[in-house]
């Protein structure tokens, strides 16, 4: 299969997926639909009700398939390997009925091409596919080698791996996203944000509220204590429900792409998970000053963090 590059996409139809873990891959995969959509693709998307709303009101046109997301439970204790190991049987299966699934949609609706954002499950034997991912190394110990082993296994299932990234040795996820795979090609990061014109910083601290549940609550939680009796005025971004109000905070719900810009810009401080997209927005929208927070037990967001730490002069 002769590599192609998002630009190079013209009038296919395309079968689309992301991983229903928080709101990151929906977020940067957004970014990489509206340009396909713009190039006379014809998409076709497979997602949750959720990710399937946020595309809607992102105002993605595409045909979308109701699907139920990957069977994973986050204990919340931040025991993410155990969470996995627990899981892992279910995993498997939903991997296989995941491909059949593609396999079934590929030939009712003349697909020319698979795309699937972090959905190792998501790819066709018989149609070129390609695996959107900033982690082509995971972030292990020694002992756990035996996981990268399964997971370039899963990776080899891909004819082409598109990293959203720049290059090495400015790549903004470090060792996670270097890799001497032929077939992996660095499409620089996926950002729904352009920089950001300068606003004014009507707020002390901004905390955004990413990821999956239970660890997103327990972090606004956290968040809520540590600032309803500060001086601070502060804005929490957060897509829960029956928030109690506080005098000093402003909550929000997630916002479209320009209100959600200067809402970011406008903190003197923002606090946030150090998940890759999230990143990749801090990235465009030039924000520097920022307080990082990994999300218990994901060995991936504590190495961004320290990453992202030591590359900022």
């Amino acid at each position: 299969m002769h590599a192609h590059q998002p630009d190079t996409l013209h009038n296919k139809s395309i079968l689309f997926s992301a991983l229903n873990w928080g709101y990151g891959h929906v977020m940067r995969s957004l970014v990489l639909l509206k340009k396909l959509e713009k190039q006379g693709n014809k998409l076709y998307v497979v997602g949750t009700e959720e990710q399937i709303t946020l595309f809607k009101t992102e105002g993605l046109e595409a045909h979308y398939i109701h699907n139920e997301g990957y069977p994973f439970q986050f204990g919340g204790k931040g025991n993410f390997s155990l969470d996995l190991f627990k899981n892992s049987s279910a995993l498997k299966q939903h991997f296989v009925r995941e491909q059949k699934k593609v396999e079934q949609l590929c030939a009712d609706l003349a697909i020319d091409l698979v795309i699937a954002d972090q959905s190792l499950g998501f790819f066709s034997r018989k149609v070129p596919s390609i695996l959107i991912t900033h982690q082509v190394q995971l972030p292990l110990s020694w002992w756990e080698k035996p996981a990268q082993v399964f997971y370039n296994k899963q990776l080899n299932n891909f004819q082409q791996i598109w990293i959203p990234d720049f290059e090495p040795p400015n790549n903004l996820a470090g060792k996670l996203s270097f890799t001497k795979r032929k077939n992996a090609s660095y499409i620089g990061p996926l950002s729904r944000f352009d920089a950001a014109p300068k606003f004014e910083k009507k707020y002390d601290v901004g905390i955004l509220v990413t990821g999956p549940q239970p660890y997103a609550e327990q972090f606004f939680q956290h968040m809520c204590e540590r600032f309803e009796n500060s001086a601070d005025h502060v804005f929490i971004i957060y897509n829960g429900t029956n928030l109690r109000p506080f005098k000093n905070i402003d909550l929000f719900q997630h916002q479209a792409t320009a209100e959600m810009a200067e809402l970011l810009c406008s903190a003197k401080l923002l606090i946030t998970r150090s998940g890759y997209s999230t990143l990749m927005d801090l990235n465009a929208l030039g924000i520097k000053n920022v307080e990082l927070h990994a999300t218990p037990g994901q060995a991936e967001q504590l190495y961004l963090k320290k990453n992202w730490l030591s590359s900022k002069p």
